[in-house]
């Protein structure tokens, strides 16, 4: 008993200095004055080395006041023991390179001028694109006009009307009426939709559901062998190849031709090489991972073409290639070297998986040792 009140009477004493009220030198402990035991009994249990799990316990609870009168402000979590800092922590170390936003996130050229809905979908469903399924639309309309007894049963369409049939889809998607009966859309007693019958007529409407066409009949069999998006991807790439300045163009002259070559195959490094998406400067400069857009072999600035076709580390690697070949490699022939034969392709995708696997192993000891000077 008095080894506890010992206990708490230092508890009690440690807590008003922390608190900043002191401790009277000639306070005592009255519970302890009163105790009618000897003092040999005093003096041994103030003696004694070994610490009972009375003690233990209290010099626990003695720790825990210590942790909530800290420098810096903090709170004390609903549990009492847990300490939670008002302000944030400093940080002491430097922000990589890589982690730097340079420039702030947005839409392509083309794209930032378009302002309205209108013109956002006009990106997408450009007068060109319109103009292949107003051409093919037509095209199954001529075929099946035989027979229809009157001839503006199955007249032709155009992109007028294209326009206002694909916003109609729109607009009965957003009214949620996939289960609802045309009749009930195209009603003139107030339980229809003005706007549908306004814009054309429901024969029309079914008209048009039924016949139109987005790519070539002809030639669809053939072309979904290849790519099951052939009816509206291959068409649209083809006929607008000057809006599209990509640096794929360099290696992909005729998608239709590339889908349908029959040899070869693509990996990660070829698609990088490819695409111009990987490990160059410009790329991991514009993308915020990269300061600098110089080549790390040379002083030239480190483009996709530059990497490929022009820096000299990688020129035994394009050497190997060119004697496969027979011919020099430029960035005018090497899409018909790849389209030649299986052995031009197998000599330019090895010598762009190379070149391109090289470049990741470098970069990506250029991350690490940045992570250990960190």
């Amino acid at each position: 008993m008095i080894q506890l009140l010992s206990c708490l009477s230092q508890q009690e004493r440690l807590l008003r200095i922390l608190e900043g009220i002191g401790y009277p030198e000639d306070d005592t402990n009255q519970e302890e004055g009163n105790n009618s035991e000897s003092d040999h009994e005093e003096d041994v249990i103030e003696t004694r080395e070994e610490n009972t799990d009375t003690e233990q316990g209290q010099d626990e609870a003695e720790g825990e006041p210590i942790s909530r009168h800290t420098r810096e402000p903090t709170f004390i979590g609903k549990d009492g023991t847990t300490v939670w800092k008002k302000c944030v922590t400093s940080r002491t170390v430097r922000t990589r390179s890589e982690n730097k936003v340079l420039h702030l996130p947005g839409v392509k050229q083309s794209a930032k001028l378009a302002t309205t809905p209108i013109q956002c979908w006009e990106l997408f469903f450009s007068d060109d694109v319109l103009q292949i399924i107003v051409n093919e639309t037509n095209k199954f309309i001529e075929s099946v006009s035989v027979k229809f007894s009157r001839e503006r049963s199955a007249r032709s369409t155009d992109k007028t009307e294209i326009r206002a049939f694909l916003g109609l889809l729109y607009m009965a998607g957003c009214l949620k009426s996939s289960r609802l009966n045309l009749k009930d859309l195209w009603d003139r007693k107030g339980c229809g939709v003005e706007i549908f019958w306004l814009a054309m007529s429901k024969q029309t409407f079914l008209f048009l559901m039924r016949c139109i066409r987005f790519d070539d009949l002809e030639t669809r069999d053939l072309r979904r062998t290849t790519d099951k998006l052939a009816p509206i991807i291959l068409r649209a790439w083809q006929v607008r190849p000057d809006e599209y300045d990509g640096y794929v163009k360099i290696f992909v002259k005729d998608i239709g031709n590339w889908c349908e070559r029959g040899f070869g195959n693509l990996n990660f490094y070829v698609t990088q090489a490819m695409c111009g998406h990987g490990s160059f400067g410009t790329y991991l400069k514009r993308i915020g991972k990269a300061n600098s857009d110089i080549c790390w072999y040379c002083d030239a600035r480190d483009t996709p073409e530059h990497t490929v076709f022009e820096c000299t580390e990688f020129a035994e690697h394009r050497r190997r290639a060119e004697a496969a070949c027979g011919i020099g490699i430029t960035k005018e022939n090497v899409a018909m070297l790849l389209m030649k034969n299986s052995d031009t392709w197998n000599a330019v995708t090895c010598m762009l998986k190379s070149i391109m696997r090289e470049k990741c192993l470098y970069a990506r000891n250029l991350r690490d040792r940045a992570d250990e000077a960190n």
